[in-house]
């Protein structure tokens, strides 16, 4: 029935190195527990490809990992739970790989998966309070018990109790019989020598008279009626004188040899009862007596003679046999009957077991309803069976909810690969700017967006958002922002025109109480300038490494697709901003999920550390900037699963927009006074007549130096933003 798993575990560094005390472990307990060579070492390959697996990619960005192993050790099957705390992943998730393919290729790893599924007879995963649980299970091919427990563990609970009854009924039967068959002999024996000593001594008595008278007719006579009294048992009567001559047997059929009688030599006194001796001999060699002898007193005192009375021990011996065989019957019926009825008796107590657990069965499997059983819960079994009902009862609803989490699994799967592909394989390359980006996605799906857009030759778009629905709806919204903003940003360097475009493109088709914030930038790489406007989105970050300010750059504007008495109110609303970066100058846009990180003890990152760790890392390249802001919010963290995706976008200025502004300013002033028109120089530097006649108006002032002047002080974001 119920038997009490054995269970052992071990936890080790999620390091390379404490693999070996993994192997040693699995080793130990394929000893411990009489596992065969082939499960033991399938688990070894099994459990060191996932825990290097583990180590690598869960543990990949965090520090100070632990693994636990637990191994539970069932009769038939051994189950090892890899237990950490890095990132989630559901290797049966994972597709079945093509050998075939791999062949043609030549492509070499990737096989663990299939290994496992392999050498494992089942393999099962879930995240739980302790952390991810991955539950390998092999059976074994045969029980390492001795057949007769194999047999006994196989038979079922009706035949086992029947083997209890029938083992306890016998012992207690075996405990009151034994003595009474042991006993037997002695009592039946002791039985027959009372009873003839009886008679012994009566006749002793009633011969008195006819031994004095010498009236030997009489003694014949009485002798014969004792033995006829007693034909069962006694075989022979003498009476005899007080010189112990024969005065009279039993048996007038026989005739003796001798007149006087005597005692054998060899004959031993056993016992006396009431006056009589009881001797024990052989009187030939073919027949062992009991001799019963009496003295013939006159009046109590004068002897007279002696009364000896035979009694053949192969008689007592048949009469003991009789006995036993009857004891032996009425034993076998007793043990007939009282197994019959243990047997039944059983089969009538845990008939109503069976007859429940077909009905539970039925029921999980929709055979039957389960409002078709009356339940009394008056006695235990009614009891039992209630507490099964209400669990059936709650199975079906915990199936209907696992079935909806499975839906809600599969939509959130639909959706993570709808946002992966939204996600930007590769950065673009702008002329003095280097981009990096960072995404996690949470343990739901979010909807974090970043993308790069071309506006023209000379300008990417880059967009951040942050839309408020999970899963395929909150996927879809992503897609219809992706196509929309990259349909009006082309040819449009206005970013708060661009985001007006792109709400009344969406609107109409997002669910009422879903909205989008967004952030949307535009590098201009040739006139060396940023716009951006923002949807309601957290501000971006803009640390200048040459004051080391941080500035926060957050223009006004409504979240896309959120409901608005006006629909012309987003537009107005919604302002653009500019501004001119200088060398090292990095700008960060992010969602509120980095913010919003917590770690295990529920603690927030907060704007605080991200501001912090800006500053301490602002001297890296942008690529090594994003990757250590990346590590000490992991460090932070601890591994702790996110509700929100995180992501970033980091920019960085390499070049001085000024020198930048001048030498194209200058490689134009040049080419006129080289003779070419201002109309084909100006298409050719692509600058506007605009431009061109406001910077020869500084030039005629002031001169080159002047106009260098200009464009050192243009950049003016001290004025307008205040450094936090």
């Amino acid at each position: 029935m119920f038997k009490n798993v054995k269970k052992e575990e071990i936890t080790i560094p999620a390091q390379m190195s404490y693999l070996t005390q993994v192997r040693d472990f699995i080793e130990h307990i394929g000893k411990k527990y009489h596992f065969h060579d082939k499960v033991v070492n399938s688990f070894k390959l099994v459990i060191d490809e996932a825990c290097t697996n583990l180590i690598r990619h869960g543990y990949r960005d965090i520090k100070n990992g632990e693994i636990v192993i637990k191994a539970i050790i069932r009769r038939m099957s051994l189950t090892i739970v890899i237990i950490d705390q890095g990132v989630s992943y559901d290797p049966r998730q994972a597709n079945t790989p093509d050998l075939a393919n791999y062949v043609n290729i030549g492509k070499k790893g990737g096989l663990g998966i299939l290994m496992m599924r392999k050498l494992m007879d089942d393999l099962q995963y879930s995240v739980t309070e302790r952390g991810n649980e991955f539950r390998l299970t092999k059976n074994r091919e045969q029980s390492h018990e001795s057949k007769l427990v194999s047999y006994w563990n196989e038979l079922n609970l009706k035949m086992k109790y029947s083997i209890y009854a029938a083992i306890i009924f016998t012992i207690l039967t075996m405990v009151v019989f034994v003595p009474m068959y042991h006993n037997l002999d002695s009592r039946i024996t002791e039985n027959i020598l009372q009873r003839v000593a009886g008679s012994n001594v009566t006749l002793a008595d009633n011969v008195v008279d006819d031994l004095l008278n010498d009236n030997n007719a009489q003694l014949f006579e009485k002798a014969y009626s004792l033995r006829q009294a007693n034909p069962d048992v006694v075989d022979e009567v003498f009476i005899t004188d007080r010189s112990n001559i024969i005065q009279a047997w039993a048996n007038t059929a026989k005739t003796y040899s001798y007149s006087k009688y005597a005692m054998p030599e060899h004959s031993a006194l056993v016992d006396t009862m009431e006056g009589v001796s009881v001797y024990h001999f052989s009187p030939s060699d073919s027949i062992m007596v009991y001799a019963l002898s009496s003295e013939i007193l006159l009046g109590g005192i004068t002897p007279l003679g002696w009364i000896h009375v035979w009694i053949d021990q192969t008689t007592i011996q048949n009469k003991i046999n009789e006995q036993k065989l009857r004891y032996l019957i009425v034993l076998l019926l007793i043990m007939v009957a009282g197994l019959t009825a243990l047997y039944f008796l059983i089969h009538k107590i845990l008939a109503p077991f069976h007859y429940l657990a077909e009905w539970v069965r039925h029921v999980v499997h929709g055979k039957v309803d389960q409002d078709e059983i009356d339940i009394d819960a008056s006695d235990e079994i009614g009891e039992i069976a209630q507490a099964f009902n209400e669990m059936t009862t709650k199975f079906r609803k915990a199936q209907v909810t696992l079935l909806e989490q499975e839906k809600m699994q599969k939509e959130l799967q639909v959706a993570q690969e709808i946002q992966q592909m939204l996600l930007p394989s590769d950065f673009p390359k702008v002329e003095g700017y280097e981009i990096a980006s960072y995404y996690e996605a949470a343990k739901e799906v979010g909807g974090d967006l970043f993308d790069f857009v071309e506006v023209d030759d000379d300008s990417i778009g880059i967009i951040v958002a942050d839309v408020s629905g999970k899963g395929v709806p909150g996927s879809l919204i992503m897609t219809m922002i992706r196509t929309a903003v990259r349909l009006e940003s082309r040819g449009n360097k206005n970013p708060a025109d661009v985001l007006a475009r792109v709400n009344r493109f969406v609107a109409g088709d997002m669910k009422r109480g879903m909205f989008v914030t967004m952030f949307y930038i535009i590098l201009d790489s040739r006139n060396r300038e940023i716009h951006f406007a923002s949807a309601g989105h957290n501000p971006m970050i803009l640390y200048r490494g040459s004051t080391k300010q941080t500035y926060y750059m957050n223009p006004s504007g409504f979240p896309v697709g959120i409901q608005l008495p006006d629909l012309n109110l987003f537009a107005k609303k919604i302002q653009t901003d500019s501004i001119q970066l200088r060398e090292d100058d990095i700008l960060v846009v992010y969602t509120d999920g980095i913010t919003e990180a917590m770690n295990t003890k529920r603690e927030l990152f907060r704007d605080e550390r991200f501001l912090e760790a800006i500053r301490n890392n602002s001297h890296l390249d942008v690529g090594e900037f994003v990757k250590s802001i990346n590590r000490e919010l992991k460090a932070f963290t601890g591994g702790a699963p996110q509700n929100d995706d995180i992501t970033y976008v980091a920019i960085k200025e390499k070049m001085m927009s000024g020198d930048v502004m001048y030498k194209l300013q200058e490689e134009l002033f040049q080419m006129i006074e080289d003779g070419v028109k201002v109309k084909d120089a100006l298409e050719k530097m692509r600058i506007s007549p605009h431009q061109y006649y406001k910077y020869k108006d500084i030039v005629k002032r002031k001169g080159m130096d002047g106009l260098k002047v200009f464009f050192e002080h243009k950049d003016y974001i001290e004025k307008k933003h205040l450094s936090i």
